[in-house]
């Protein structure tokens, strides 16, 4: 009899510990929506194509829109040649072709000055916009502090989650691998920002508590966040796996709010079926899981319409392992200036959406769509309307 208590008492502990080492975590949407929600209309209005040369491809890491002294223009990253070509929005005419020297460029900001971000040294490049002359070399990236665990961001350029001078900043974000045990709420941020005066870099915004509950990959995608930056300095960030996006100020990082954002399409989304000890997952295990499971991408501020547009993407029920590319449903939700849900929008099957370059303009939400033809750089227009305009 004792032996037999003994045995079911080794079964009961290891039965707690495979149970809390495989927890998943479910994180619930409970928002109320109404029976009809939307608040206006979301229509494609028109197409946008651009003459690529023979060096550059259609799939491209970064586009920035840019509107200045009454004059739009398109610049694109090219970064096997490590060149900027920048178009012409008007006209689809090529402007010119930046030839830039600096390793591995991944993203960029231009006005006066050229702003280019290198992921493989974490470094920003200040460039003389007209002499094309390379006047300083910056460190963004920040090292970890061990001795407090804090896991620094590592900047990561992309159109969705762009390099943004705001006065005299720099604001980019990143983050950094792996799924450590002793992540909190306070020591990841994800946030950059630097001082562009006195040359020192600050970290800021953590990733929600639901981070450092549960396994997400400890990688792209439910890893990396994005964000978007107001002409007054708000900041607002979407994380891939949280229906709430985190706002601060630029004035004030220190001070940070939640807003709902999540989609009526996504009713819950699951966690890694793992403990956060389990290292080594294979990107294809991780792949796997995020393909059938929805989540969270960009988050776009309209500045013509002051609006929001917050991407989600639905699982893909006719995936095969081993297939190419990312098909997962594109859901567009629309935010007003505050951040209330207006609608949401499924986009159309059909075009093969490259939902990476998303970018506004004054003619409205501009999404890239691939096609048979590695000569052009093509966008569908969306524009959404209030009803009753």
């Amino acid at each position: 009899m004792q032996i037999m208590r003994k045995y079911f008492f080794i079964v009961f502990i290891v039965g707690i510990i495979f149970i809390s080492c495989t927890h998943t975590g479910i994180i619930k949407n409970d928002h109320k929506y109404s029976e009809n929600p939307e608040c206006g209309t979301f229509h494609l209005k028109d197409s946008l194509e651009l003459n690529l040369d023979s060096e550059t491809t259609p799939i491209l890491g970064y586009i920035q829109y840019i509107d200045a002294d009454s004059t739009q223009s398109i610049a694109i990253l090219n970064d096997y040649n490590h060149s900027i070509y920048v178009y012409d929005y008007n006209n689809k005419s090529l402007l010119n072709k930046i030839k830039i020297n600096t390793t591995k460029p991944q993203g960029f900001f231009m006005d006066d000055h050229l702003y280019v971000y290198s992921y493989q040294n974490g470094t920003l490049s200040i460039i003389d916009g007209e002499k094309n002359i390379r006047r300083k070399t910056i460190p963004v990236a920040l090292q970890d502090d061990r001795r407090l665990k804090i896991f620094n961001p590592y900047p990561y350029a992309t159109t969705l989650s762009p390099i943004i001078k705001y006065k005299n900043y720099i604001v980019a974000i990143g983050y950094k691998s792996g799924e450590p045990i002793y992540e909190t709420t306070t020591n990841r941020p994800v946030i950059s920002v630097l001082d562009l005066i006195t040359q020192e870099v600050s970290a800021s915004i953590n990733y929600p508590e639901i981070y450092s509950q549960y396994h997400w990959g400890g990688q792209m995608p439910y890893r990396l966040p994005y964000y978007t930056l107001t002409p007054t300095g708000i900041i607002v960030v979407s994380f891939p796996a949280s229906h709430d996006l985190i706002i601060s100020s630029l004035d004030n990082l220190s001070k940070v709010t939640t807003a709902f954002g999540g989609s009526r399409y996504i009713k819950e989304i699951r966690s890694y079926p793992s403990s956060k000890r389990k290292v080594g997952l294979s990107s294809s295990d991780v792949w796997n899981w995020y393909i059938g499971n929805p989540s969270y991408e960009g988050i776009l501020y309209d500045k013509y319409r002051n609006l929001y547009y917050r991407i989600a993407r639905l699982p893909d029920n006719n995936y095969k392992s081993g297939e190419i590319g990312n098909h997962k449903p594109i859901v567009i939700i629309v935010l007003d200036h505050s951040l209330k849900y207006l609608g949401e929008y499924l986009l159309p099957e059909g075009p093969w959406y490259f939902p990476t370059n998303m970018f506004v303009s004054k003619d409205g939400l501009n999404i890239q769509v691939l096609t048979d033809n590695e000569d052009i750089l093509k966008f569908y227009t969306y524009e959404y309307m209030e009803n009753g305009n």
